[in-house]
């Protein structure tokens, strides 16, 4: 097989991607080989190639996700004693991991249906996606266990709602607010171009490190879009404030539901006084 094979495709190096050529070769000279009766149609030859790659995805998935064990994460975090966030389905910490990176630990609080697939859900599209927009995802504990953790890069400067409603928001100038919503705006078009609509843009989701870069984060209510469709159907989910009116009411979501959150955050950007405030005001004028 390796006479034939071209090795342009990596598959000397990569023990993985010589068993995925030769699985396609395998599967081409059986097509090949059989009557046209017993062939595969083209939507079946699909669904196998499409299993193929997945089993790829899946591949370096597990090999990007490192398993923490539980003692390894309380140590780190001194028991948990740092709180740096606390929201519907899970209450972040602070840690430090023994080679010196600091960490922030989510740990979700109940062992629902919902925290587990939300839980699935930030492991499936940080595992795969990278952007230097993106909150970086370096593990958590193992699936099986009843604690559900993830372990993320600590980011120093907090979310971006805490930024504008503290006193340091004055040092905010606006320049940096616009670089903060070009940022954040090119973090979703990457997800957009990889088929994922965010569906919980808001600013407390918005992290800012040491130097006021945008890190994007909470993917757990994330949904994939197909190329193929424009719009998926879905029970509305989200921070009321920003989410779209149309979603809201048809249960339809697309990549321009998130257009509508990211304008809120626009608004929360350029407004003196925080979101839930200015929203107050509209309603009462």
């Amino acid at each position: 097989m390796n006479k034939v094979l071209d090795p342009r495709l990596g598959f000397q190096s990569d023990h993985k991607i010589k068993q995925m050529i030769t699985a396609v070769a395998e599967l081409a000279l059986e097509w090949m080989n059989s009557p046209q009766e017993l062939r595969p149609n083209m939507e079946q030859v699909l669904e196998i190639l499409n299993g193929i790659r997945q089993e790829r995805f899946e591949a370096n998935s597990e090999k990007a996700f490192k398993i923490f064990h539980h003692a390894e994460l309380e140590e780190a975090t001194k028991h948990f004693d740092t709180c740096l966030g606390r929201g519907g389905f899970a209450t972040v910490y602070y840690g430090k991991l023994k080679d010196g990176r600091e960490i922030a630990v989510k740990h979700f609080h109940n062992e629902t249906e919902k925290s587990i697939k939300q839980f699935m859900k930030e492991i499936e599209i940080l595992s795969l996606l990278h952007h230097q927009n993106l909150v970086l995802l370096y593990g958590g504990s193992s699936r099986h266990r009843k604690n559900h953790l993830l372990v993320y890069e600590y980011i120093s400067n907090g979310t971006l709602s805490k930024r504008l409603q503290g006193p340091s928001s004055e040092k905010l100038s606006w320049l940096t607010r616009l670089n903060i919503a070009i940022e954040t705006a090119t973090a979703l078009i990457y997800l957009h171009d990889s088929g994922i609509i965010h569906r919980n843009v808001k600013g407390s989701n918005i992290l800012l490190d040491e130097n006021l870069t945008v890190k994007v984060a909470d993917f757990g209510l994330s949904r994939s879009l197909p190329s193929s469709v424009t719009h998926v159907s879905t029970m509305p989910v989200g921070t009321h404030a920003y989410i779209d009116p149309d979603y809201y009411e048809s249960g339809r979501v697309s990549d321009r539901s998130d257009v509508y959150s990211f304008g809120m955050v626009l608004f929360e950007l350029i407004h003196r006084n925080h979101l839930a405030c200015w929203m107050m005001e509209r309603v009462l004028l």
